[in-house]
């Protein structure tokens, strides 16, 4: 990828939005920032991205629970993987121009992520789902 945002190859496609148009939290952020470099590190294993959220984990994650909540991304992440046919759309968390962009699958996760904190389990089956 280009060091320069804006001369990078992302195409972006009907559903995906600007990640500022989206109410995240902190804890919501860092869900999205973990699992896109799970997500990284199946598509490009080369970049070593376990070993960088690994260790940044204890300043992703609020509370001295920053290595079970890494674990259960990686939980997501991994049934996810098993349970899709097709491939999943993520942005490089290593680019500032994707980055600043969800996808319409990185939508849906963390519209579950959201609706399991809030505790609404049919909103967070549908996003399920949908995903």
């Amino acid at each position: 990828m280009s060091a320069k945002p804006n001369e990078c190859n992302q195409r972006f496609l009907p559903g995906d939005m600007p990640i500022s148009s989206v109410d995240l939290d902190a804890s919501e952020f860092a869900c999205l920032t973990a699992a896109r470099l799970a997500f990284l590190q199946f598509a490009s294993p080369e970049q070593q991205c376990w070993l960088t959220v690994m260790l940044a984990s204890k300043t992703l994650f609020v509370g001295d629970q920053h290595a079970e909540t890494f674990r259960r991304i990686c939980a997501v992440v991994h049934e996810m993987r098993i349970s899709r046919k097709n491939t999943m759309r993520f942005s490089n968390p290593r680019c500032e121009h994707c980055s600043a962009t969800l996808t319409e699958h990185e939508r849906h996760l963390i519209q579950m992520i959201q609706a399991i904190r809030r505790d609404q389990h049919s909103k967070a089956q549908i996003s399920a789902m949908l995903l």
